[in-house]
C-alpha cells in the first residue's frame, strides 16, 4: 500500500488492470495520486457543480482490497 498523500509519481511497466488476473507487461508509464480534495477543488473552480456524492464500503474497481471487505468498512473504499 502507498500513502494517500504521496507526491512522487508511480512508475510501472505492467498494464493497469481492474480485475484479479495478472497484469501483462506494458510500456513504461507514470501514475499520480489525486486526493479527493484536489479533484473536487478543480471541479468547483471551473464553475461546475456537484449534485450528488456517494461513498461505498466496497472497492468498485478492483479485487485487490478483498481483505478489507471482510470486516465492516471503517473508511470508504470507493466514491
Amino acid at each position: 500500500m502507498h500513502s494517500y498523500f504521496k507526491k512522487q509519481p508511480f512508475w510501472d511497466t505492467r498494464a493497469i488492470v481492474y480485475v484479479s488476473s495478472p497484469a501483462p507487461q506494458f510500456a513504461a508509464h507514470y501514475g499520480f495520486v489525486h486526493p479527493l480534495s484536489e479533484a473536487m477543488t478543480a471541479i468547483l473552480s471551473c464553475g461546475l457543480s456537484i449534485e450528488e456524492f456517494r461513498e461505498f464500503g466496497n472497492n468498485i474497481s478492483s479485487s485487490d482490497f478483498h481483505i478489507l471487505q471482510k470486516e465492516a468498512p471503517i473508511l470508504p473504499l470507493s466514491y
